[in-house]
């Protein structure tokens, strides 16, 4: 006579479920996290660009003070007080074509 025992088979059934079930739990966790990393790694990247845009402002704004600045009359205003002559045709200084160092 054959004796049916269908309780013998249940535990390790359990066990795969049990193992499973905490697989799905710890991907589900996973994924949550990763998520959240990636919507931080969002908003840096977002408040970079911002803050990369203010600098770029504040910089044309620097720039458009220096010009104003040094402007060809408020150049020619300091020109003036330190009793500077505008040469209309300036002579520079010339070099020869070759390397003073490298003819010896």
């Amino acid at each position: 006579m054959t004796i049916l025992q269908p309780h013998k088979q249940i535990p390790l059934i359990n066990y795969v479920l049990g193992a499973l079930i905490l697989a799905v739990f710890a991907g589900a966790l996973s994924l949550v996290y990763s998520y959240n990393g990636l919507v931080d790694a969002e908003h840096r990247v977002a408040k970079l660009k911002s803050d990369a845009q203010d600098i770029e402002t504040e910089s044309a704004l620097v720039r458009d003070k220096i010009f104003a600045l040094m402007g060809s009359a408020q150049l020619e205003s300091l020109a003036a007080e330190h009793a500077l002559v505008k040469d209309k045709s300036p002579k520079y200084l010339t070099l020869d074509a070759q390397w003073s160092l490298a003819s010896r």
